[in-house]
């Protein structure tokens, strides 16, 4: 595989992982302060968590392990947000869960 292959794959690696979070947390909701709760909300880092354990079975076509690509996506995360700290960030009281998901979304579409 040639190194432009391979950026693209990781490339799409990381948008998928940045989908599935974001698709968690429209689907079963956002919160701030904890990584899950008993109703199913997660904050960001809980999202990308979760959405990373569908991923962890099956890894990218070319080898690269699921943790990695989960830490290619925080990275990117934080060049979306400006923040290093993105607990943080997704835990600042004027936080909305529509920033969240689109910072996902950003991530997502290849931010």
């Amino acid at each position: 595989m040639s190194e432009e292959e391979e950026r693209l794959e990781t490339d799409a690696a990381i948008r998928d992982l940045a989908a599935r979070a974001a698709a968690l947390l429209r689907e079963e909701g956002w919160c701030q302060g904890d990584f899950q709760r008993e109703d199913g909300s997660r904050c960001l880092a809980g999202a990308v968590l979760d959405a990373k354990r569908d991923i962890d079975v099956i890894r990218t076509s070319f080898g690269l392990p699921s943790r990695d690509v989960r830490f290619m996506l925080l990275d990117r995360l934080r060049r979306i947000t400006g923040r290093s700290l993105l607990v943080a960030w997704n835990d600042d009281e004027d936080r909305t869960a529509a920033e969240v998901i689109a910072a996902l979304e950003r991530a997502a579409s290849g931010g």
